[in-house]
């Protein structure tokens, strides 16, 4: 699989249902175990198995010629499985309703995205052109 906006994400963008500058947007880091699928639509699609370990809310996001980025991320002391692919999501507290926006399981330079956590920090660094662009 290859990076991907989710198609029910691409609607909720379109629709105005997602409001990346001003809802909580978040980052799920994921094991190897979950395959991506064009028809998950919310968190709760994504097994809490598969599941490493969510990020903060996203600061400093902006939208700039179709592009939306944000600061790069940290997860600080991660441990656990490795973690092959993330994925974004708009956070309303309850997994039901959490939008999935987006999945990504390469890296901007090329290659696979491949962590093995050893209670390292793990920075998520965006590149120059954001996060995704639509």
């Amino acid at each position: 699989m290859a990076n991907a906006v989710y198609p029910i994400g691409k609607k909720a963008l379109l629709d105005a249902d997602v409001d990346l500058l001003n809802d909580t947007i978040k980052i799920v880091l994921l094991t190897s175990s979950y395959t991506y699928s064009a028809s998950h639509d919310f968190l709760n699609d994504i097994t809490a198995g598969y599941r490493v370990a969510t990020s903060s809310a996203l600061s400093s996001k902006t939208t700039t010629a179709g592009a939306f980025d944000a600061a790069d991320v940290t997860f600080a002391a991660l441990t656990g499985s490795v973690v092959r692919s993330w994925v974004l999501f708009k956070d309303t507290g309850t997994e039901s309703t959490s939008q999935l926006l987006a999945y990504f399981d390469t890296l901007s330079g090329g290659g696979s995205f491949n962590y093995t956590p050893n209670g390292n920090n793990l920075t998520l660094v965006f590149g120059a052109s954001g996060i995704f662009t639509i």
